[in-house]
């Protein structure tokens, strides 16, 4: 998909626009990520089921959250912490034995690695762009 963003025939608005649809798909998968993260905590309040995993599954909603956020406001950092974060869950996940999680986990890395690569081309356009208005 890089190579689409960068190649030389397309226009400069229409690769950022590419590119903003890559950050879009990132954010709108970490937004989803929270808020079933949420679901989880609040059923296991009305439920028997011990809730002792209810506090690290909220400060994961929470971060994923931010880190959504930030990825919408076309942040590199935050796409590449969220991106890495994933990337380790799913490695330990591998590592414990839990393989139908870490499918997951290297399924929702997919859409973090594409808002990556939208939030590093954006940027290398919006440079580009801002350098040819300079001259």
């Amino acid at each position: 998909m890089n190579d689409e963003i960068n190649s030389p025939g397309k226009s400069d608005s229409s690769a950022i626009e590419k590119a903003l649809s890559n950050i879009k798909i990132a954010w709108i998968t970490g937004i989803i990520i929270s808020g079933l993260c949420i679901i989880v905590v609040i059923a296991s309040l009305f439920t028997k089921v011990d809730s002792s995993f209810s506090n690290p599954i909220l400060f994961l909603a929470l971060l994923v959250f931010g880190l959504s956020y930030g990825i919408y406001k076309k942040s590199r950092v935050c796409s590449i912490i969220i991106l890495v974060m994933w990337i380790l869950w799913t490695l330990t996940c591998v590592i414990h034995g839990d393989f139908v999680p870490a499918l997951m986990g290297a399924i929702i890395c997919i859409p973090f690695y594409i808002g990556l690569k939208g939030t590093l081309a954006y940027y290398k356009l919006d440079t580009v762009i801002k350098m040819m208005h300079r001259k």
